[in-house]
């Protein structure tokens, strides 16, 4: 007997939901979660002498929130967040990968005066929201990107079809999410930004498939985002988070700092981000690094 057209779009023949709809569930739950938890250390830690505390107890919370979730919906595996050694190098080996890198893109800009990370660093690094709200904020903004686009969308995905096929569209998803924040800026930062926001997530997703885990991908992209906005002051992907005071930059160079969006938009950031990419392919070319989904699963 056939099934209900409603029945077909939000299951499969076996009954469970398709995996489109499971996604767009766990996204909204990684949401959720992340606006939860960063609005009570918003409203906890004026009230709490050791804010870290806080600060851990709710990253926690969140891997373990997360790989419930995880398992709840996927039925297949883990994410893989629990903490290892080895997973705890690699998280060290990507806050290096993720923060040199964006210095990296902004060394133009910084050599030519364009930024001026000096302008309110000082109350920046007096600032105690900057030194916990705003590393526990891109903690937990890179943990929940991370676990939708590359720990979800793109381990669902290489399940049934090509790893480059799965690795294209979880990038440009991940781009596609972030352009509502720079709509408005002119055309050309809005290109380099989408440009260079495709190729992160295309990076970040060979670190998920060198390492087998999301660990390098996350610590690298809240490298990137935290040596960004807190230590140098510089709008990230065209908000204003974690800055505090912002460092003054040129407008006349937008094109070396991004502008309003930040170093995403920025041509020096471009370079970077493809000499990036084209390292990990060799990487995967050299090791024949074609990997099954399952060597993405963790019992």
């Amino acid at each position: 007997m056939k099934r209900p057209l409603v029945s077909r779009i939000f299951q499969l023949d076996s009954g469970r939901l398709r995996a489109g709809w499971r996604a767009l569930l766990f996204f909204i739950f990684s949401a959720g979660l992340a606006s939860l938890f960063l609005g009570l250390f918003d409203s906890l830690s004026p009230f709490v002498r050791k804010p870290f505390f806080i600060e851990g107890s709710l990253l926690l919370l969140t891997v373990l929130l997360s790989e419930s979730a995880f398992r709840w919906l996927d039925g297949e595996g883990t994410l893989g967040l629990l903490p290892t050694l080895q997973k705890i190098k690699e998280g060290f080996k990507g806050v290096l990968w993720g923060g040199g890198s964006l210095l990296l893109s902004a060394l133009p800009a910084l050599l030519l005066g364009a930024i001026s990370p000096g302008d309110g660093l000082a109350e920046r690094l007096a600032s105690s929201f900057t030194l916990t709200g705003a590393f526990l904020l891109f903690t937990i903004a890179a943990l929940m990107e991370e676990v939708v686009f590359r720990g979800y969308v793109f381990r669902t995905l290489a399940k049934g079809i090509t790893i480059w096929g799965a690795m294209a569209i979880s990038a440009f998803l991940f781009s596609f999410v972030h352009w509502a924040q720079v709509a408005g800026n002119p055309p050309v930062l809005f290109g380099l930004f989408a440009t260079n926001v495709l190729l992160a997530g295309w990076w970040m997703g060979r670190l998920y498939i060198r390492t087998g885990n999301l660990w390098m991908a996350w610590w690298a992209h809240m490298a990137w985002n935290y040596t960004q906005g807190t230590v140098l002051g510089v709008a990230v992907s065209g908000t204003g988070i974690g800055s505090g005071d912002r460092a003054s930059t040129l407008s006349g160079l937008v094109l070396l700092t991004g502008g309003d969006i930040g170093i995403e938009a920025s041509i020096p950031g471009l370079f970077v981000l493809i000499a990036l990419v084209w390292w990990e392919e060799r990487l995967a070319f050299k090791a024949d690094r074609t990997p099954k989904a399952s060597s993405l699963s963790h019992p």
